[in-house]
């Protein structure tokens, strides 16, 4: 359907800029802490047509809820799982799918999906470096734990994730499951996790956060001093990451972090400021916090903590707002309608498809010359009534309570058809 920001790193501030023979990945530890590692770039092999071939006969559908040209789909393949494993590989798949779908604003917009397995089949079972390092296992994806010497980063052939995914229909995130039960993942080019480990999976909910909201990571930028990823005194903040200097480098770009404090964002009507006071389910009360972005000072974030900060929270209120109005600047609220282009006769039946939230219906509206017609509210079919007229239109917006901005509202919340009648 798009093309999504596959890279997990597209926060405000420089960590992104690496030397062009590394990549920074984010790695995650049991205990929710998010760091990031450079990894120097490794020589790919590509998949060949004989492993191609084979995976394209295991494409199965996981959930489908409409065309992939107005959903956003996601692709799951899987390293170390041998044909007789192919049912775990489908269990696991479709665990991932669940711990994305019952996390919000996911949760409300699930048919906003379509998540697809494609079943890459691998002559041993389990990853490399699985229990520990010298462990070596002959797999499709080349999946492997303490990448780099970190424990916890799992790293894949990338070349070859994308192409086992492009046998789906359609390919806009990319999640590579490892066939073992040991906590690890990685955020980065596309993300990794471990298919048999359930805390694993809110690696994958993370990364959508960066790919489809533009959500900035509110943690601050540290490295590790050592290898014990699940250590808290094991870290180093480097100098240039202790203080943004919002004078001079001005207010970053992403909706969910600023360079200015609660009274200045409330005052200056800044980015979350209609969300000030209110209390964040699960996170408690939105305002600015102290830290984001990768800075220590001088950045701030919505609340204390959140799923962009820490692993195993929710997405605080701004957050969803964010993903909210992602999802409608990528999709349309009409699923389906005739094409505006072509005269209605006036007196066949319109009718419409719309996307359809989990939680509450859309609002639809037909105009009829101009006037609302009150029989038609919120049906999906306009039957014309008896006289001459010119024009049709059809209004659908989403009123959910999770986004305040009227802007947002009236530009992505909303979308309107409109067409001539034949006289």
């Amino acid at each position: 359907m798009l093309a999504l920001l596959a890279s997990g790193l597209i926060g405000a501030g420089p960590v992104a800029a690496v030397a062009p023979d590394l990549q920074v990945f984010e790695v995650f530890s049991p205990t929710g802490v998010i760091s990031q590692v450079s990894v120097p770039v490794r020589p790919e092999e590509a998949a060949t047509a004989a492993e191609l071939e084979e995976a394209a006969e295991g494409v199965t559908s996981l959930h489908v809820s409409g065309p992939s040209e107005n959903r956003f789909d996601i692709v799951i393949v899987g390293d170390g799982y041998t044909q007789s494993e192919l049912p775990l590989f489908h269990q696991h798949a479709a665990s991932k799918w669940e711990t994305i779908r019952t996390t919000e604003p996911f949760a409300t917009y699930a048919d906003y999906f379509n998540i697809w397995a494609v079943d890459v089949v691998s002559n041993e079972s389990g990853v490399d470096n699985d229990p520990l390092p010298g462990t070596m296992k002959d797999t499709a994806l080349d999946m492997q734990f303490w990448c780099n010497g970190t424990e916890r980063l799992l790293c894949m052939n990338n070349t070859k994730a994308q192409q086992f995914a492009q046998l789906a229909p359609e390919s806009d995130q990319v999640l590579g499951l490892a066939n073992s039960t040991k906590y690890g993942g990685a955020g980065g080019v596309y993300a990794t996790s471990s298919g048999g480990n359930s805390k694993a999976g809110q690696i994958t909910v993370h990364e959508l956060g960066h790919s489809i909201g533009n959500l900035a990571d509110e943690y601050i930028y540290y490295y590790r001093a050592g290898l014990d990823e699940d250590a808290e005194d094991d870290v180093q903040i480097p100098l240039p990451y202790l203080m943004y200097v919002g004078s001079v480098q001005g207010e970053p770009g992403q909706y969910n972090i600023t360079a200015s404090q609660e009274a200045e964002v409330v005052s200056g009507k800044l980015k979350w400021w209609r969300w000030i006071g209110e209390t964040s389910p699960g996170l408690g009360r939105v305002g600015t916090f102290e830290g984001g972005g990768y800075y220590r000072f001088g950045m701030y974030r919505p609340t204390d903590e959140s799923l962009m900060r820490y692993l195993g929270r929710p997405f605080n209120l701004p957050g969803q707002e964010k993903m909210i109005q992602s999802f409608y600047e990528e999709l349309d609220l009409i699923d389906s309608a005739p094409a505006e282009g072509v005269a209605l006769d006036g007196t066949t039946p319109v009718r419409i498809e719309v996307l359809q939230p989990v939680t509450h219906d859309l609002t639809i509206d037909w105009l009829l010359d101009g006037e609302v017609v009150p029989s038609a509210h919120n049906s999906t079919t306009f039957e014309f009534p008896s006289g001459s007229h010119s024009e049709l239109r059809v209004r659908v917006v989403d009123e959910t309570p999770f986004v305040r901005d009227p802007g947002w509202i009236s530009t992505f919340l909303t979308q309107e058809m409109v067409w001539d009648i034949e006289p």
